[in-house]
């Protein structure tokens, strides 16, 4: 955030079940359109092999949990942002809620 931007990541596994519900709810088309708006916004923390066998040797509760974590670590992720903070509670970064991050990015720049 050195210019007061932020970097954003979406697990690779993320990736695929916002296309796998959208694709439910709007169907294939829709599905497709809004994947590549969030592409052009965030860019995607890989799930490798290391990831995987990070994130089996690690002491979340939730397994899709720790492969979201090992792949924020992968990437150098400051932080994680989700609505399940309980779930990262063994986290290595910081751990936001949306209100959480609207509310330091408001405190950082000033607006209150």
């Amino acid at each position: 955030m050195a210019r007061g931007e932020l970097e954003g990541y979406l697990g690779a596994t993320t990736v695929t079940t916002i296309f796998y519900l959208a694709s439910k709810h709007a169907g294939r088309e829709a599905a497709r359109a809004q994947l590549e708006r969030l592409l052009a916004i965030f860019r995607v923390a890989p799930v490798t092999e290391t990831v995987i066998r990070e994130a089996l040797a690690g002491d979340f509760e939730d397994f899709e949990d720790a492969v979201l974590h090992e792949a924020a670590r992968c990437v150098g992720a400051d932080a994680i942002l989700t609505r399940d903070s309980a779930g990262f509670r063994r986290a290595s970064c910081r751990v936001l809620t949306p209100d959480a991050l609207l509310a330091s990015l408001a405190e950082s720049s000033g607006d209150r």
